[in-house]
């Protein structure tokens, strides 16, 4: 009967051991999944913010080569015996041109557009 006794008391300390193991290692699997949960939230807005960041280095560069390219049309218009004032085409699409350079770079104010109304049209019923 002692011997019973004392094999019971074993299986049973061995129980409750596997018992806390279990738990032990049941808490690490939780913490580690909330570990991996705030890793991957942290990559995801890492990314994002590079994905601006490249985003508005492109519009950038995108509206630097806009204003290049009206400086050069207008320089080659103006060669051309063309005059570049306020009133005229000339004047007219130069600064038009540049507006649309403000509206794409970052860094710059951005003038209002007709195109900022885009959203009053109603959707097409396809």
């Amino acid at each position: 009967m002692i011997r019973v006794a004392q094999a019971e008391r074993r299986e049973a300390e061995e129980h409750r051991r596997a018992m806390e193991l279990f738990r032990a290692e049941e808490v690490f699997r939780q913490k580690r999944q909330q570990e991996l949960l705030l890793l991957k939230g942290l990559i995801e807005a890492e990314e994002v913010r590079v994905r601006r960041l490249e985003e508005a280095a492109r519009n950038w560069i995108q509206a630097k080569q806009i204003r290049e390219y009206v400086i050069a049309l207008v320089r080659f218009k103006t060669v051309q015996g063309e005059k570049l004032e306020i009133g005229n085409s000339l004047g007219k699409w130069a600064l038009w041109a540049m507006d649309q350079a403000d509206r794409i770079d970052p860094l710059a104010p951005t003038p209002p557009s007709v195109l900022d109304r885009k959203g009053e049209l109603p959707r097409p019923n396809w």
